[in-house]
């Protein structure tokens, strides 16, 4: 079943130089209890795509398209009832914990302020639940850590302060941004065991974010690739690695340490001056006359696997 439905959303920022957009066009389906992975370049769009699901971006921003969970258009909400959604039913684990957590207050505070908000608990109550949460999220003597600053806590630790905030009120939907950015080999892997293990326990389902891809292959059951604002390919997780289907997936692939660091000829264009035709094409060793006029679609091929590329028309 599907717990997330997003139809040609376009995402655009105003600025003095122009539009610049961000997310254009995506389409893309979040089933019930599976992990999604959203990956890509830097500055392709994934945190933009990340953002307007929840309505967190800025007032300089023109979203369009359908947003549907539940039957319901997020986009077509008012802010009393994408408040009542946020943290209780998609919750949202930010990249940087550092600046996201408030310096102020202490982790086991902040970690208490979604049972508050959502669930109505006094702060006895909700520290307790917090605590638990904490301990959750394996973080050693949570009873007097809890009483520490964001900037007392090592990276890791604050990453697991945020897990537990986004799982506190059990959403259904957890869209984790850069996860593992910043940390460590060891305590990544330590992370995505982690976020492993508390969504399989809660039967969540969750949109990850991540420009590296052995976090993908990690988590997700399926995968989907952004490309300069667009999406062009989503495929399952064995398919994509074994045979990736879109020339820049290829070329992303070939481009890892363990399958030689092949580079990607050329650089991203710019969102706000993007390339005639296919956004690819001036990267694109298959790239023909077609590619460089006409805006190809996405074409549909075997096992569900959907590929924006004219070699598939």
């Amino acid at each position: 079943m599907t717990l997330l439905s997003i139809k040609d959303l376009k995402s655009s920022f105003i600025t003095r130089d122009g539009m610049v957009r961000a997310v254009n066009k995506v389409s893309l389906d979040v089933f019930e209890n599976e992990t999604l992975g959203l990956v890509g370049e830097s500055g392709c769009g994934k945190t933009v795509l990340a953002l307007s699901i929840l309505r967190l971006l800025s007032e300089n921003t023109v979203v369009e398209g359908e947003i549907i969970y539940k039957e319901q258009d997020l986009i077509k909400l008012g802010e009393k009832e994408m408040r009542n959604i946020r943290g209780r039913e998609i919750a949202q684990i930010f990249q940087n914990p550092l600046s996201s957590l408030n310096p102020v207050l202490t982790i086991g505070l902040q970690v208490s302020e979604p049972f508050m908000l959502h669930r109505g608990m006094k702060l006895a109550e909700a520290w307790k639940n917090a605590i638990s949460m904490l301990r959750a999220a394996k973080i050693p003597s949570p009873t007097e850590r809890g009483k520490e600053y964001p900037h007392q806590f090592s990276g890791g630790m604050r990453q697991r302060a945020m897990i537990s905030m986004g799982l506190a009120c059990s959403p259904e939907l957890i869209i984790a941004d850069e996860p593992t950015k910043g940390l460590d080999v060891t305590i990544q892997a330590q992370i995505i065991e982690l976020m492993r293990e508390l969504v399989n326990d809660r039967g969540a389902s969750m949109l990850i974010i991540t420009h590296d891809l052995a976090v993908a292959s990690e988590l997700c059951n399926r995968i989907a690739v952004m490309y300069s604002g667009e999406i062009v390919e989503i495929s399952g997780i064995k398919d994509f690695f074994s045979s990736p289907a879109h020339p820049y997936c290829k070329s992303f692939l070939s481009s890892l340490p363990l399958n030689g660091m092949k580079p990607i000829s050329g650089s991203s264009p710019s969102l706000i001056d993007v390339p005639e035709g296919c956004r690819f094409h001036p990267r694109c060793e298959y790239a023909y006359e077609r590619c460089r006029t006409e805006h190809p679609e996405i074409y549909t091929l075997e096992k569900g696997r959907n590929v924006r590329c004219f070699l598939y028309a």
